[in-house]
């Protein structure tokens, strides 16, 4: 959670949006690279509800719950 003062821990600023589009392309290109192996064809199920579940917590934490801005972002004059 946000800090309230400035003598709260001083966290670096982040954009959290591009953090989760950037961890989904990653997840993309490795699944791509693991679906070129035939030995992993048995973890396909497992790979695709990983990538669904990641899909639902980008939609619902990133872009509905904080559609508008996290809370840091909001308080800038607490970064330093």
């Amino acid at each position: 959670s946000c800090v309230n003062s400035n003598d709260g821990p001083q966290i670096p600023q982040v954009d959290i949006k591009k953090m989760f589009s950037v961890g989904g392309q990653r997840l993309v290109a490795a699944r791509a690279e693991a679906l070129k192996n035939g030995g992993v064809a048995a973890l396909r199920p497992v790979g695709e509800a990983a990538l669904e579940f990641g899909k639902c917590v980008t939609k619902c934490f990133v872009e509905e719950k904080n559609g508008d801005g996290f809370c840091y972002e909001k308080k800038r004059w607490f970064f330093v």
